[in-house]
């Protein structure tokens, strides 16, 4: 007996070591094992690296293939840092840096919002295999120095020789290095202190830096900062060009021309812009219809986005911030007659079919406008704004697909009952 039960313990030593070595196997197979974590969660995931060295290896780069400063672990980091009973709170950013250094070659994916993660990413050669950027809004943390003109070549991205000499002689001798060519100094600084409307600068100039040294990025969120509008135009497009993958464009604020990158970019998929004029003079024959989303990032007169939309026949997602007031007969006139006059009488008109609205800020006063707007999508599936009662009518009346509406409880499942009761009398 007691041999058989020693030979039964070393089969099944063997049978678990030779599946280990199979597991081994696997993780070492980089596709296997990012198919395998897409059925983890990230708790399985932080309890398979503790397992042994070999797993560490093949599964850690996984917990850092997107990095999302509004989620934890990063917004509890933040938070014990800026703790107001420590009498002197530690600077974050050693400890930011020390992690992007040991992660940032895994990283495909970031949104990012603190200035001090931006940088480090910035500040690391290896992070150069991003799919996504996204920025937006910048915070600075509370308890990080301020830069200096001694300190501030260790927090640029890279060294300063290689930093574009700036072309403005008015510039303070001291910080000219820093610059690029669209960034002009006139101020006086304290001595040996950068003040923070050239730290913003400062700030531009990284995340320029590491879109740079990532031509692969398919997505880019330009961040919400004035200096964006001080590089010149021929330096962004430039940059851009280089990113040939690039399929969804956010440029926030930041005032590029956007009949200029609809003709640079025909394959961009996903537009979010601020200045529409560009787009409402667009000729005739202009058509772009690899365009599955459009985001106005202003206040529009609905007129014109019938105008542009005349030229997105692909168009599927329209996204508004707010809709400007405008005389009703030129609505009107809008929506009776599409922009776009045929070439010859047998060919056809291409309209878009939106089937997603949004329309983040609307008053009473647009109820009547937007009554109108809506009878141009009959394909309509998804419609989300402000609710009143001419809208309701023009949607119930010209809208026969909606399956979502917000603004109003309960309001879709009127239009749900419908098509239920026209599928039976159908049937029968």
């Amino acid at each position: 007996m007691i041999g058989l039960q020693s030979t039964h313990r070393v089969t099944q030593t063997t049978a678990t070591t030779i599946c280990s070595n199979n597991i081994d196997v696997v993780l070492s197979i980089p596709e296997l094992t990012q198919l395998i974590v897409k059925h983890l969660r990230t708790s399985d995931i932080r309890s398979g690296i503790l397992v042994n060295r070999h797993w560490n290896q093949h599964l850690a780069p996984s917990l850092w293939y997107s990095l999302n400063t509004l989620l934890n672990p990063w917004q509890r980091h933040f938070r014990s840092y800026d703790r107001t009973d420590q009498p002197q709170p530690p600077d974050v950013a050693p400890f930011i840096r020390d992690m992007i250094a040991r992660h940032g070659q895994h990283v495909r994916h970031v949104t990012v919002t603190w200035n001090i993660v931006l940088e480090a990413l910035s500040a690391n050669s290896g992070c150069i295999h991003l799919s996504s950027l996204i920025v937006g809004q910048i915070m600075y943390h509370s308890t990080t120095k301020p830069l200096t003109v001694k300190t501030v070549a260790e927090a640029l991205p890279h060294p300063p020789e290689t930093v574009l000499v700036s072309t403005d002689t008015t510039v303070t001798p001291l910080v000219q290095w820093l610059h690029l060519p669209w960034i002009s100094n006139i101020k006086e600084y304290r001595p040996g202190v950068i003040n923070e409307d050239l730290r913003r600068k400062i700030t531009v100039e990284r995340f320029w830096s590491l879109v740079r040294q990532n031509p692969g990025l398919v997505q880019l969120k330009f961040p919400y900062l004035g200096p964006m509008n001080d590089l010149s135009k021929e330096y962004m497009i430039d940059t851009l060009l280089a990113l040939k993958d690039l399929r969804d464009l956010d440029l926030e604020l930041t005032l590029l021309d956007a009949r200029m990158l609809m003709r640079l970019f025909p394959k961009l998929e996903r537009l979010r812009i601020y200045n529409l004029d560009a787009l409402v003079i667009l000729p005739a024959h202009e058509q772009y219809n690899h365009l599955r989303s459009l985001g106005l990032r202003t206040y529009v007169k609905l007129s014109n986005v019938l105008k542009v939309m005349d030229h997105l026949p692909g168009l599927d997602e329209l996204w508004i911030q707010g809709v400007a007031v405008e005389p009703i007969t030129e609505l009107r006139a809008a929506v009776a007659f599409p922009r776009i006059v045929p070439k010859s009488p047998r060919e056809a008109v291409a309209l878009p079919l939106i089937r997603s609205l949004q329309i983040e800020e609307t008053l009473l006063r647009d109820d009547e406008s937007l009554a109108l707007f809506v009878r141009r999508f009959p394909r309509l599936v998804e419609f989300r704004a402000e609710v009143n009662e001419a809208t309701e009518d023009a949607l119930w009346n010209h809208c026969y697909y909606l399956e979502v509406i917000s603004g109003k409880r309960g309001i879709i499942e009127r239009w749900k009952r419908r098509r239920f009761d026209d599928q039976r009398k159908q049937r029968k």
